[in-house]
């Protein structure tokens, strides 16, 4: 069942239940017997008013200030008129359907009615809260569910080509990426940036494929935060500099990533040697700076697929580009310019 039924789902079950109990007890009362029509409708406005307050209750959660503020609006607009809309129902439009909830030949008292619709409208906000309780928790559980069935997915798929793929194979090939296909981190956050890291690797080697540059950016940023959580703060030195508020062309998918792996490829990472990235980007082009210090691993080959594949995705796009990488007094470093104007 998908999460858009949960609610109305609970509030039926309500109406069964209520419905259940009430007409049970008037079934066995021997003085009086309320009619059908007046229970459904009775428990019709608990329910109708109760779910009109699980949604604003909802709609607010999470949201922006200006959702918050109209939707207490909107509550208290329901509080201030129910009195007068079920006094409304009851004296007015109700008995003209032939539905009458009180003796006409008897003085009414007024005051117990009042205080009757105020223990019913709190009636009414216990059934709203008891709702979105219960389907925050419900939503958490298929939630966490459906997180844990993704991350298997991804690290099956990633594990199925790790061999064919120049990425995955040079990612894996360190304990970083042992701790992406066999670690189960207790955070959601960092679930997330694990299914979304090996989803964008299942995709950076796709030739002809581009992205928007805020998305690239997303996606690296995904992959710097999993480094940091795995080698530790201070370990990848990230700075990003950008007007958000201009349209950039898109770019290959990789191109942000591709410096990066480079420089974690060529050398062991540590606070005392960490990797630095720094980005920047405006309306005339993007520049990417990463370096760290020189401490080769063992056995590392040289294969220089990456290279060529970044040079085969940049022959591709209508602008101009440069790259190049070095090794010089103990650093190595990769620097990347795109010429948006060109």
């Amino acid at each position: 069942m998908k999460n858009v039924y949960i609610l109305p789902s609970l509030h039926f079950f309500c109406f069964v239940v209520l419905f259940t109990i009430i007409g049970g007890l008037n079934y066995f009362r021997d003085d009086y017997h309320i009619p059908l029509v007046q229970i459904s409708i009775v428990i019709s406005l608990y329910l109708g008013y109760s779910i009109l307050i699980s949604y604003l209750i909802l709609q607010a959660w999470s949201r922006s200030l200006f959702k918050i503020v109209v939707n207490a609006i909107i509550y208290l607009f329901l509080t201030f008129t129910f009195i007068p809309f079920i006094d409304f129902l009851v004296h007015s439009f109700l008995p003209r359907l032939g539905v009458v909830f009180f003796e006409v030949g008897l003085p009414e008292n007024y005051v117990a009615f009042r205080a009757r619709l105020i223990s019913g409208y709190m009636t009414a906000n216990l059934f709203a809260i008891f709702a979105c309780l219960t389907y925050g928790a419900i939503y958490l559980v298929r939630s966490k569910r459906q997180l844990n069935k993704d991350l298997k997915q991804y690290r099956d798929r990633a594990v199925a080509i790790k061999y064919t793929s120049h990425f995955l194979t040079s990612v894996f090939a360190n304990k970083f990426g042992e701790m992406l296909i066999n670690d189960v981190p207790k955070d959601k956050t960092a679930k997330r940036d694990i299914i979304q890291f090996l989803a964008y690797l299942l995709e950076v080697e796709q030739l002809k494929k581009t992205a928007t540059v805020v998305d690239e950016v997303d996606h690296l940023e995904c992959f710097v935060r999993l480094l940091k959580m795995y080698y530790g703060e201070g370990t990848v030195l990230y700075s990003r500099e950008s007007d958000d508020n201009i349209r950039y062309p898109d770019i290959p998918t990789g191109v942000l990533f591709f410096p990066l792996e480079n420089c974690l490829k060529h050398a062991n990472i540590s606070v005392e040697y960490p990797v630095s990235y720094k980005i920047s980007y405006t309306a005339a082009g993007l520049v990417v700076n990463c370096h760290n210090s020189w401490s080769p691993k063992e056995g590392l080959v040289h294969s220089g697929t990456g290279f060529a594949l970044l040079e085969a995705k940049l022959a591709l796009v209508d602008y101009t580009s440069s790259m190049e990488a070095k090794q010089d007094d103990g650093i190595f470093s990769v620097h990347l310019k795109l010429n948006f104007l060109n």
